[in-house]
């Protein structure tokens, strides 16, 4: 039919690839999006680094987030909690503790969610005097654990 895909029609598939977890589908289609000359939108950035979260793919949605703040598209707090995400799947305390403090930095407000994937990530490493902290600063925010 001679149809040429629109940034609507890339981020529904995006999407859909989130939702059923198919992160190498949803990494193609990220390269498709973007070898088309199409507008990048976060949105589909963030659903591409989900669908690597539901996949257990934590490196790959890292390198996602990274491309995305190199390329200077806003990296909101669904970027951040989706990242966040995929490192508590995979207790990478590390990863998720330098992401928490980058948010701060940027001067977004983490959410309940992003502090309790950093925590999460604690059990992995035996490290409860992390955790602790983290606690701590959720409640001096005057946020509940979500």
């Amino acid at each position: 039919f001679g149809l040429i895909p629109s940034a609507v029609s890339f981020c529904a598939a995006l999407s859909a690839c989130e939702k059923a977890a198919k992160w190498q589908q949803a990494l193609g289609t990220l390269r498709a999006m973007a070898s088309s000359h199409l507008e990048q939108v976060t949105f589909s950035y963030n659903s591409a680094i989900s669908a690597c979260d539901r996949g257990i793919q934590w490196k790959r949605g890292l390198s996602i987030f990274l491309n995305m703040a190199a390329s200077g598209l806003e990296l909101d707090v669904i970027s951040n909690n989706a990242v966040l995400s995929a490192c508590e799947k995979s207790l990478q305390w590390t990863q998720a503790f330098s992401i928490l403090a980058a948010l701060k930095l940027r001067i977004l407000r983490p959410k309940p969610r992003s502090y309790t994937a950093a925590i999460s990530t604690c059990r992995g490493g035996s490290l409860w005097d992390c955790a602790l902290v983290l606690l701590a600063n959720l409640d001096s925010q005057g946020l509940q654990p979500a």
